[in-house]
């Protein structure tokens, strides 16, 4: 049997571990709070901007300009995550799955933590703008690393019989992330009022620098992957992963790309969208809509690792398919509700939306994406499928949204048809990949 050495006192099996329960823990409890932080950090800008950031970054543009000035720095991040997805899966296939995972932490909790201390607009001008700008892109960077390497370090210490229940734990640190951003601008924003886009918006990013440390603790308990480290031991490793993705792995590629734009595209419409549309051009109460945004994600941590592990035994294909199917025929229902104007149905309409048909495709994910590309490639192949899926499904949605509602001078349609169409493409490529659930990583 061959050992790789880890440290002084540990050593990790290639086959068989003895001490895999308690790395089982480890794995999961250092992947979910390092993907916790991610998700904390990149969606509090997600909560915070349609609040405040209009006023503090862009306050020379009308309400409408200045709305798609906001949703466009936060596509900003969505446009890095490919590039993250490229530079840290490249090392990831070739030297391991961990510090890659750790260094995207470090980097996120980094520039989460120089956007609390921006100085506005008022204070310095159009250069306050762009630094904002440069930090959403480096903290997309930081996240298309990490997103799928902490799904490949549980996937890939899981048993191949619980593999989807693990990959979910990761993708509920989504909710756990959003769960403390949310519940640290609601109480702000409710209690500050005018004080919170002065200056209380600050605390939320600050925050982040408290996290990081705990995430990166965790992360330096955990030892590399038994998948990794057989391709290693077998000479197996890819030399250019990404010219590999593009070469071998196109429709790999192509599936998971469709299937991470179906889910995310949802997900950004029926929450981000909604909260921020819903407040500043339906005059719907912000912090009902920012409260079932919590509720929707208290809800969706449950839901998620449940879904991961119904589809250990029904699989990931049937129940992803059911999750957009359901999705593409709420869409209508849903803004057919918003477009009632009533704060309380549109409450109830997120914690469906976000917490129950969400997570039916959102918790098999974490182990089908990554699942569909061979060890020497996941990371990169994983990444490339996640990070471009989620541009093109949920970077661009709140900005596609708002433009349709405008064109339509103020119509919902344009919106439903836009998702039936995204959705329609996501099923027919999850039509066209194979059951994953039970194969050998």
């Amino acid at each position: 049997m061959l050992d790789v050495t880890k440290g002084p006192e540990q050593t990790v099996p290639l086959t068989a571990p003895s001490a895999a329960p308690m790395q089982y823990k480890r794995v999961i409890a250092a992947a979910t709070v390092a993907s916790a932080l991610e998700w904390y950090d990149f969606f509090a800008y997600g909560v915070v901007a349609p609040l405040a950031f209009d006023s503090v970054f862009f306050p020379k543009f009308d309400p409408l300009v200045g709305s798609l000035l906001v949703w466009g720095t936060f596509a900003t991040g969505f446009l890095a995550r490919p590039l993250g997805g490229m530079f840290f899966g490249h090392f990831g296939d070739r030297l391991g799955r961990k510090w890659p995972v750790f260094q995207a932490v470090v980097i996120m909790g980094v520039s989460s933590t120089l956007i609390g201390c921006l100085p506005g607009y008022a204070s310095i001008g159009v250069i306050a703008p762009i630094i904002l700008v440069v930090l959403r892109f480096v903290q997309g960077f930081a996240l298309g690393g990490e997103n799928i390497g902490a799904a490949l370090l549980a996937i890939e210490w899981a048993p191949k019989e619980k593999r989807g229940f693990y990959g979910a734990w990761p993708q509920a640190s989504g909710p756990i992330g959003i769960i403390i951003s949310a519940a640290i601008v609601t109480p702000l924003s409710y209690y500050l009022g005018a004080d919170f886009a002065a200056w209380a918006w600050r605390l939320p990013f600050l925050f982040s620098a408290v996290l990081v440390v705990i995430a990166g603790g965790l992360l330096l308990t955990v030892a590399e992957t038994l998948a990794f480290l057989r391709t290693k031991s077998e000479a197996n490793v890819s030399k250019t992963p990404i010219t590999e993705v593009f070469r071998s792995y196109k429709k790999p590629w192509a599936i998971g790309t469709a299937i991470a734009a179906g889910s995310s595209a949802f997900f950004y419409l029926v929450t981000l969208f909604t909260m921020a549309y819903g407040a500043r051009n339906l005059g719907m109460s912000t912090t009902i809509l920012t409260g079932a945004y919590l509720i929707a994600n208290v809800v969706a941590l449950f839901t998620m690792p449940a879904f991961g592990q119904l589809s250990d035994k029904l699989g990931r294909r049937p129940l992803w398919g059911t999750g957009i199917v359901l999705a593409m025929a709420y869409i209508s229902v849903f803004f057919a509700i918003v477009g009632t104007h009533d704060s309380l149905y549109v409450a109830l309409a997120i914690v469906v939306g976000a917490g129950l048909i969400h997570p039916m495709m959102f918790g098999p994910e974490g182990s089908l994406i990554p699942e569909l590309f061979d060890t020497r490639v996941r990371f990169t192949g994983g990444s490339l499928a996640k990070q471009i899926g989620t541009l093109l499904g949920g970077g661009l949605a709140p900005i596609l949204a708002t433009s349709a509602m405008a064109w339509s001078h103020g119509s919902f349609w344009s919106i439903d048809v836009y998702f039936v169409v995204v959705g329609a493409i996501a099923l027919f490529a999850l039509r066209c990949a194979r059951e994953t659930s039970g194969i050998e990583l």
